[in-house]
């Protein structure tokens, strides 16, 4: 199973991060360290998002970040390094296509050589679910941590890594090779 994960589903966005605007119409001038600065601290993960990211990770899930955010997503990965659960696969400032483009889904399809329902799509705006859809993949509006780990189990995903055993595994390793 893919998980095609919309990564502003999963963290929290800082109120005056534009989405959609460009700065540069507005003629403004700001100090680019500063700005980049007060971006990185901006960002943290939703509760409970990054403890259900690990868990799926650790239980071998494929999971890509698709997104319409621009080359500022390296800030994000900077900070949060999401790359440790998932891959940066589809950035639309590097594909040159938006969700909720088809063309966009139907890509990810290609790149992925999957079938469109072996693939779960997240995101949280419903634009974007509903042309996952369209295209066939599973799609789930993001609401929030509790309600897609519910999602995720109610689709059959078995994603219920021990917290406890693991650190054990890890410990055991660490002191008896």
């Amino acid at each position: 199973m893919h998980l095609g994960l919309h990564f502003f589903s999963f963290i929290k966005v800082p109120p005056w991060t534009p989405r959609n605007i460009e700065l540069s119409k507005y003629h403004m001038f700001f100090c680019l360290a500063g700005l980049k600065s007060c971006m990185i601290r901006g960002y943290s993960y939703i509760e409970g998002v990054e403890e259900l990211l690990h868990a799926l990770k650790q239980s071998h899930y494929e999971m890509h970040a698709f997104t319409n955010y621009p080359i500022w997503y390296e800030l994000i990965e900077e900070k949060l390094k999401l790359s440790t659960y998932l891959s940066w696969s589809f950035c639309s400032c590097i594909t040159g296509k938006r969700k909720p483009d088809p063309d966009f889904y139907l890509e990810v399809l290609r790149h992925l050589d999957v079938e469109p329902a072996s693939c779960v799509f997240i995101d949280d705006r419903m634009a974007n679910v509903e042309a996952a859809t369209d295209a066939g993949i599973v799609g789930i509006h993001f609401k929030g941590a509790t309600s897609l780990r519910q999602d995720l189990t109610l689709l059959g995903l078995d994603f219920s890594v021990n917290k406890d055993e693991e650190d054990a595994a890890e410990h055991k390793a660490e002191y008896f090779p």
